[in-house]
């Protein structure tokens, strides 16, 4: 199912008509970028080229208003009012949302909100679904919008849990685009603190194809309103976030989008969602102060106008998941939204995506560990833009930024210090990628010994470049040459970290070690910083290559 951006403004039919309040204009952090040295590296963007808007919401309720107001225009075929306390009313609202060509409007359990009213008044919509609010609030909707009243035009929907709310919303959303080619199972019960962050991630692509979002534990039992739900849509298709609660419909194709937290599953669901025919053409980079991602409950049906995709950001900093890939899809990237970011994690976004250099005289300090500040969140940010790992975008050079410095050092054939004087910074700001020696699509490791480097390649690009320490004769063995597979792993075995072995006996693996040095330091194996491992192992299925010269 496609969902049309509704273009032409109509005249209201059941109200007084609002402008359109377009949140726009994203803040930088007062701070100089990086001017370069020498030639200046390629951007494969501009900065003007891509549009930035901000939602600068006061809270959830409004943040849903600013989101309607950039994307709809009057005369809307339906809009949604759903409880915005709770986040498995707000996002399981979105595919029914998005099939009637509208936005969800969220608002308190305890009261209808003044600013919700107006902006429906502007909508003038044909219809209101009215979800998981109780009989005040519901008799408060039908108050002030009367004559829908009076017309039938006010649907109301409430289970008798969230679960069940959630099926017969479902159930509405087959009935509106007939049968569905998918269902997406969330966590709904409070067993993950970030459970709120999964059912967003996937709310834009749910209200993009019109599949239901339906909610389960995230292990256990599957709640018999949920499976009730998909014994009646019979999805070919089931998409499971975070949870792995069987399903039991057989028949279905099921695909598990899974992370170590809440910023690496949204990743894992955007790039299934790129793959299923969203883009990242247009980014939504949200965030939230709880488990609920606050900011982002209303943001499904406004991305799927688009078929845009939604990435998260903490509090203060940007977490290296969400760096990375905003730095890889960045030639894709025209369109960007934040809702909740703070003002600086907005302007390390857009430094990331190509802001213009400083002017002439910044001081390229020398950087090493303990440093902070602006400099060290734009070395992380070009550190991240060229494949190597230093963590968060937050400001703080630590042990990871000073193996992330090594990696790149290795990579270039600086001296390997692990501080960035400048000519590190010189270097730094004209290189390119690491290009590992294979090609091919699929996933595979190189480990080049010569300088020290494990790469990390998807479909013949490095995807990431980590410092690595191999063997050393005079302590074991020098790490042999050629071409390997992963046989085994282990989540942990005594000194080694999750390995991954390269031969069906014995322990000759790669795997984390608490101490990397930057020459060949091991007994024969393939050191990598244990923060590296923790990521990699989740990447890397038995029967990945491995190529090692």
């Amino acid at each position: 199912m496609s969902v049309a951006r509704s273009k032409d403004p109509h005249s209201a039919r059941w109200g007084r008509g609002a402008g359109i309040k377009s949140a726009v204009g994203a803040t930088l952090a007062a701070a100089v970028l990086l001017f370069v040295l020498c030639t200046p590296a390629p951007r494969a963007q501009a900065l003007t080229s891509i549009d930035y808007k901000t939602f600068a919401a006061t809270d959830r309720y409004h943040c849903s208003v600013l989101v309607s107001q950039a994307g709809f225009h009057p005369g809307v075929d339906a809009v949604v009012i759903a409880d915005g306390s709770d986040y498995r009313t707000a996002t399981c609202s979105a595919p029914l949302a998005a099939a009637h060509g509208g936005p969800t409007l969220l608002t308190p359990p305890g009261f209808l909100d003044a600013r919700v009213v107006d902006e429906v008044v502007r909508l003038s919509p044909d219809k209101i679904f009215v979800i998981g609010l109780g009989p005040a609030v519901v008799g408060a909707i039908r108050g002030a919008f009367p004559d829908a009243a009076a017309s039938g035009s006010i649907v109301t929907i409430g289970g008798t849990d969230a679960y069940d709310t959630a099926r017969l919303v479902a159930a509405q959303v087959a009935a509106e685009v007939g049968s569905v080619s998918g269902a997406v199972l969330v966590p709904g019960d409070d067993a993950l603190s970030w459970a709120g962050y999964a059912a967003v991630s996937v709310s834009p692509l749910a209200a993009a194809q019109g599949w239901p979002i339906l909610f389960t534990p995230a292990a256990g039992l599957l709640p018999e309103a949920t499976a009730q739900a998909l014994d009646s849509l019979r999805a070919p298709l089931v998409v499971q976030v975070a949870t792995t609660v069987g399903t039991g419909i057989p028949e279905a194709t099921i695909r598990n989008l899974s992370g170590t937290n809440q910023y690496d599953t949204s990743v894992l669901v955007a790039e299934f969602a790129a793959s299923q025919g969203l883009s990242y053409g247009h980014v939504a980079v949200v965030s939230g102060y709880d488990g609920e991602c606050s900011m982002g409950l209303a943001i499904g049906p406004y991305l799927a106008l688009d078929k845009g995709i939604a990435l998260f950001t903490g509090g203060g900093d940007l977490p290296a998941e969400t760096a990375t890939v905003i730095a890889n899809r960045s030639p894709a990237i025209n369109e960007v939204d934040f809702s909740g970011p703070a003002p600086e994690t907005c302007a390390w976004v857009e430094f990331l995506l190509g802001a213009p250099e400083a002017p002439a005289g910044f001081a390229f300090p020398k950087l090493k560990e303990r440093s902070q500040g602006t400099e060290v969140m734009y070395l992380e940010g070009r550190l991240t833009a060229l494949s190597y790992r230093p963590g968060p975008i937050d400001g703080v050079f630590n042990k990871r930024t000073r193996q992330a410095v090594v990696a790149f050092q290795k990579w270039e054939g600086l001296k390997r210090t692990g501080i960035v004087t400048e000519e590190t910074w010189s270097r730094l700001l004209a290189a390119s990628r690491p290009v590992p020696k294979t090609d091919g699509s699929g996933t595979w490791l190189e480990v080049d010994k010569a300088r020290q480097v494990l790469l990390f390649c998807v479909n013949g690009a490095v995807d990431r470049a980590l410092t690595t320490s191999t063997g050393n004769a005079s302590v074991g063995m020098v790490t042999p040459s050629g071409e390997y597979a992963v046989c085994r792993e282990n989540t942990w075995e005594t000194y080694r970290y999750h390995p991954l072995y390269l031969r069906k006996r014995g322990v000759w693996a790669i795997h984390g070690y608490t101490s990397v040095p930057v020459h060949p330091a091991s007994h024969g194996c393939i050191r990598i910083p244990i923060w590296d491992m923790e990521e990699l192992h989740a990447l890397v299925p038995i029967g990945t290559k491995v190529y090692i010269y």
